[in-house]
């Protein structure tokens, strides 16, 4: 048999989504593989070993889905062509075109309390139904796939974001102490409890600086606290970000233990680890080990602030260094994509 030629379908915007670097990761990993790959998607891409097709994107918020889908409806030909489809969830419209194999693809379901993230609910629900086999990227999310669709004949495969530990490394510390939150910085994703952090900090007198990097609603107010230890930088592009990590002490994941936090498998926590930070968070399932370590703080949401500054004030910086040792051999062992990228291949082989 020849080379297998893969097609992935989907409606992230590549290279415009801090959630991409998962998708071109593991399609990257396929082409390591040597399946021959190509990614059909909004947005555009350079330098990528998988060829991509670039789709033209809606602005229109309720609309992007369906905009991409029409478009690759038009490709059908092209599309049934392939030996196997990957396809993401919001195409739902797109499978009973699909003539060859595929599998449903699962970063995360819908997520926002609003009408849109209802509809996409109903299009989750039915693309799952559909569904012989797909991936997701934690336990707890396959296990909420069951729960809601009652399939559960359907072969669900965990592939969980992995980091680039040859892009995400430790670098020289800061004296200071340096805490990072990375993503979108919203009043929902528990950033307030950030800024309560370095207040209580400050009142303690410990120096300590906490960059924020991503966009979001609370910015602007964050910006007009003219808090000078509070620095917000906006999004930043992966390799400023992991110059900028690396010098870092504490990344934080203070999202809330609501249904999507409790699902996932946060990119930014292997990027923590890879860049040689401690980490402190909130206590569930979507930020959880397999194990409990030192180097990986998680507390109770209604102690989340108490607790981290209590830790903060009292750790010596040479037992800090040590944990961020540990955390960098963790993400080493353990956090690559390459566990990823072999479920994937199995899945498509099988």
């Amino acid at each position: 048999m020849g080379v297998m030629k893969i097609a992935w379908l989907s409606a992230r915007v590549l290279a415009n989504d801090l959630c991409d670097t998962t998708q071109i990761a593991l399609a990257e990993g396929l082409v390591n593989h040597n399946f021959d790959l190509t990614f059909y998607s909004p947005g555009s891409l350079t330098n990528s070993k998988f060829k991509h097709v670039e789709l033209s994107q809606s602005k229109i918020p309720g609309l992007k889905s369906r905009f991409v889908s029409k478009q690759l409806k038009s490709m059908l030909q092209e599309i049934n062509g392939y030996d196997h489809i990957l396809i993401d969830w919001r195409l739902n419209s797109m499978i009973r075109h699909l003539k060859k194999d595929w599998t449903l693809i699962d970063r995360g379901p819908p997520g926002d309390r609003n009408i849109l993230s209802l509809f996409q609910k109903i299009q989750w629900k039915k693309a799952w139904k559909k569904a012989e086999r797909g991936c997701v990227v934690s336990d707890a999310h396959s296990s909420y796939v069951r729960k809601l669709t009652k399939n559960q004949s359907v072969q669900i495969s965990v592939l969980p974001a992995g980091v680039d530990t040859e892009r995400f490394f430790p670098k020289s510390k800061n004296v200071s102490l340096s805490l990072t939150y990375q993503g979108t910085i919203d009043k929902h994703r528990g950033i307030t409890g950030l800024l309560k952090i370095v207040n209580e900090l400050d009142k303690k007198g410990v120096t300590v600086t906490l960059y924020l990097h991503g966009k979001g609603n609370m910015v602007e107010k964050i910006r007009n606290l003219g808090k000078e230890n509070v620095v917000v930088t906006g999004v930043l592009g992966q390799k400023e970000l992991s110059n900028r990590l690396g010098t870092y002490d504490v990344g934080f994941l203070p999202m809330p233990a609501t249904a999507i936090w409790r699902l996932a498998s946060p990119l930014k926590r292997g990027e923590y680890f890879a860049s040689g930070l401690v980490v402190v968070g909130i206590d569930h399932t979507g930020h959880k080990l397999d194990a409990d370590y030192e180097w990986m703080q998680l507390y109770q949401e209604d102690e989340f602030v108490s607790k981290t500054v209590e830790w903060l004030t009292e750790i010596q910086t040479t037992k800090l260094r040590a944990l961020q040792k540990e955390a960098r051999a963790y993400a080493e062992d353990f956090c690559s994509w390459e566990s990823s990228v072999t479920e994937l291949v199995r899945i498509i082989e099988s």
